[in-house]
């Protein structure tokens, strides 16, 4: 006799299996935002953290392939992994041209004993089924999430129009001043859609996007009133490297809640302030050309390395005063050697008054 189940029975078996593989779907999408409301991050975030643990690291590229999500949003989705602790984008090994993400193990751990009641529930689940019905389960939930990959990213291509390479949501921003500034601000914003907005007269700035990458750049600006500083804002979306060249003078930059790769300013620095993010991995400052009054605030607990090149008149680091110096001199906060998230603070050409402190 055929073990087979009738046509009729086979019928409402398919039924109630398609029925139940819509209830685990829903449950186990409720679970991802049951524990994501106790995180600082989304369910989607989560879930992504979740295809870097099983796969290992991957280039952005790839994981908003996995994911099904565009480039622009799998950008987000990996900034605030960063900001959370959960991720960190890393210098792949095999080419240090490429950046890859990595799951933190220190953040995974943390988020670990939220889902230790379903670990334990599951392994007691596994013991019910012989080693032979536990492999065709594997395989048909093998099967049945490569055709939901499949399916995602069918979706995503039929609601998401083709993109030009100057269309392509980009994935990191390099913003240039090539003529100087004088009387600038440059500020995050978190609300805004496109990379960079600007709010200085008769300046418009020439925005390119290529391989990922967003570049404003900014030819010689006007010089602004003391009382009216041009303001730049910055997209907090986008990982932002900042660069001036030909000289800064009256220039601040409160860069909170943005993701920083480095900031440059060479030809000289006349009175500027900048106020730091959090970093991710090792962040240079560079500062060339000589200062008058340069300020460094980073967050409170951020590891640092100071160095002066060419002397300095006056200098505070950490509310510790010290008297001129000639030459070259190294300061470093007591945490700095062991830190994976710290600021490199370079000023050549001399200083005549320096401040580097924690806010």
């Amino acid at each position: 006799m055929s073990s087979e189940p009738a046509p009729a029975d086979r019928a409402a078996l398919l039924d109630a299996l398609d029925r139940q593989m819509r209830l685990m779907s829903a449950q186990a999408i409720l679970l991802s935002q049951a524990v994501a409301d106790l995180l600082p991050v989304n369910s989607t975030d989560l879930e992504c953290l979740d295809l870097l643990v099983l796969d290992g690291p991957l280039t952005a590229g790839r994981l908003a392939e996995r994911s099904g999500l565009t480039t622009g949003a799998i950008t987000g989705v990996i900034d605030r992994l960063e900001r959370a602790g959960y991720a960190r984008r890393v210098a792949d090994p095999a080419d240090r041209r490429r950046v890859i993400v990595e799951p933190r193990p220190e953040g995974v751990r943390e988020i670990a004993p939220l889902y230790a009641s379903l670990v334990q529930a599951m392994q007691a689940l596994y013991a019910r089924y012989s080693d032979q019905e536990l492999a065709t389960i594997l395989d048909f939930t093998a099967r049945a999430a490569a055709i939901g990959q499949e399916e995602t990213a069918r979706l995503r291509a039929a609601v998401t129009p083709q993109a030009s390479e100057d269309e392509t949501p980009p994935a990191s921003g390099h913003v240039l001043f090539s003529g100087g500034v004088s009387g600038l601000a440059i500020v995050a914003d978190p609300t805004l859609a496109e990379p960079c907005r600007a709010r200085v007269e008769g300046a418009a700035p020439e925005v390119r996007t290529r391989d990922g990458s967003v570049t404003v750049r900014f030819g010689r600006l006007p010089a602004a009133r003391a009382a009216e500083p041009a303001v730049v804002a910055l997209s907090a979306a986008l990982p932002w490297r900042i660069e001036v060249r030909g000289g800064a003078a009256r220039l601040t930059a409160d860069l909170r809640g943005l993701t920083l790769r480095g900031i440059e300013l060479s030809g000289g620095v006349h009175e500027a302030e900048l106020t730091l993010p959090r970093p991710l991995g090792t962040v240079a400052v560079r500062v060339s050309g000589g200062a008058s009054t340069l300020v460094i605030h980073r967050p409170a607990g951020a590891a640092a390395r100071t160095r002066v090149s060419g002397g300095a008149a006056s200098l505070a680091l950490d509310g510790q005063r010290f008297p001129a110096l000639s030459g070259h001199a190294t300061w470093e906060s007591p945490d700095y050697a062991a830190a994976a998230d710290r600021y490199e603070i370079d000023i050549s050409g001399g200083v005549h008054t320096l401040t580097v402190d924690t806010d």
